[in-house]
């Protein structure tokens, strides 16, 4: 293919991507002012964490459910069944961590196990020596 030829495709090719590209962020413009407009009026009910795992918990029926969290769920549902209300999510909840993230948390909990392993030795060799010197009773 000739130099003028592989210019047009790749001219062809940026068109078409950037029509797309318009495409879609005209959709998602339009899907978010559809969600906003369904949304309108609606009380928005925002949950932490800790409430979503014990809601879960109900829901699946796991031995760690809170009778309290089976009426809260009761209530939200009608009241979401009923257009009255919704519980918007935070994209945290569904962005899983990047590899960094996993890598710092990692690095974090050697660091902690590090620590409680010097301590765990200190207060050993600390207990060793009240016994050595009587301070204590029982073995090193």
């Amino acid at each position: 293919m000739s130099s003028r030829g592989k210019k047009k495709r790749r001219r062809r090719y940026l068109e078409a991507f950037l029509k797309s590209r318009d495409l879609a962020l005209r959709l998602l413009r339009q899907k978010e002012a559809d969600t906003a407009n369904k949304l309108a009026g609606q009380i928005k009910i925002y949950l932490d964490t800790n409430h979503w795992i014990n809601l879960r918990h109900v829901v699946t029926g796991h031995t760690a459910a809170k009778r309290e969290y089976a009426g809260m769920l009761s209530v939200l549902e009608n009241l979401v069944n009923r257009g009255r209300a919704c519980c918007p999510v935070s994209g945290t909840l569904f962005d899983p961590p990047t590899q960094a993230e996993v890598q710092a948390l990692r690095d974090k909990a050697e660091k902690l196990a590090d620590d409680v392993r010097a301590l765990s030795a200190l207060v050993h060799a600390l207990r060793g020596a009240l016994v050595a010197v009587g301070v204590v009773k029982g073995g090193a």
